[in-house]
């Protein structure tokens, strides 16, 4: 189950060395000793799952989670380079699918997306299914919650309370135009009235410590998934005490 405190998504994509990965991890854990109500997904490099989870493992805390950055369409078999939701399911609790940079970068559509995410959840991983328009406009919600019912088809409901959305509009991701807190909440209110009041809506889209509150005080935003700022150690850390501060 998921928690019902704030969540908070580290995002690195591929950015870190393991000296970073590991410097920022214990720094995060360290930090979060002292914080018991927000929830933090850390997702680094498929490279260093296994050293971020060691590192973690030390000094273990139940409310810092490690998860992936993708996983394959496929479970197992001649898929040269791929790595399944089987392979990593005891190294991570949540995997992040559906990115618009795997959907621009390689081609991913809605189908292999919704594949992915079965596979998470039959291997007990928690998806954070990313979606987002590119450009804002007055039907923007309603291409939103029509492009989940096709990524979540045969997703039944009991199956989303295991579900993440993290709604990304696609003009705010790594820019400096976040898309407005009022805007935000509305959306994920739309969500969950339209699909299931069981869904954790978080926000993406330059995320930093100046707007985290703008979003965490709105009741139908749950947390945030964090690009950039994830890396900035102090900053990250300073996001997750707003989050954790805003309960």
């Amino acid at each position: 189950m998921i928690s019902g405190h704030p969540i908070i998504v580290a995002n690195w994509k591929m950015n870190t060395s393991l000296a970073d990965a590991i410097i920022i991890a214990s720094s995060v854990r360290k930090a979060l000793e002292e914080m018991h109500h927000v929830e933090v997904v850390l997702c680094p490099e498929y490279i260093w799952l296994y050293p971020v989870k060691e590192e973690l493992s030390k000094f273990p805390l139940s409310n810092l989670k490690i998860g992936a950055q993708n996983i394959s369409q496929f479970d197992n078999g001649s898929y040269t380079g791929e790595v399944s939701a089987q392979m990593i399911k005891n190294l991570v609790q949540f995997v992040i699918l559906g990115h618009s940079e795997r959907v621009d970068n390689f081609g991913e559509d809605e189908e292999t997306t919704n594949k992915k995410i079965k596979l998470a959840l039959d291997h007990g991983i928690h998806p954070i299914v990313c979606v987002g328009e590119r450009t804002k406009s007055e039907t923007s919600v309603t291409f939103v919650i029509n492009k989940l019912k096709r990524i979540l088809k045969s997703i039944s409901n009991e199956e989303y309370q295991n579900v993440l959305i993290a709604y990304e509009p696609v003009w705010a991701i790594g820019t400096d135009k976040e898309a407005e807190s009022d805007y935000v909440d509305e959306v994920a209110k739309k969500i969950k009235e339209k699909l299931s009041d069981d869904l954790k809506i978080l926000y993406g889209g330059s995320v930093s410590s100046d707007n985290a509150s703008n979003y965490l005080t709105h009741r139908h935003v749950d947390g945030l998934l964090v690009g950039r700022a994830s890396l900035k150690t102090r900053e990250f850390i300073e996001i997750c005490s707003l989050a954790n501060g805003g309960v």
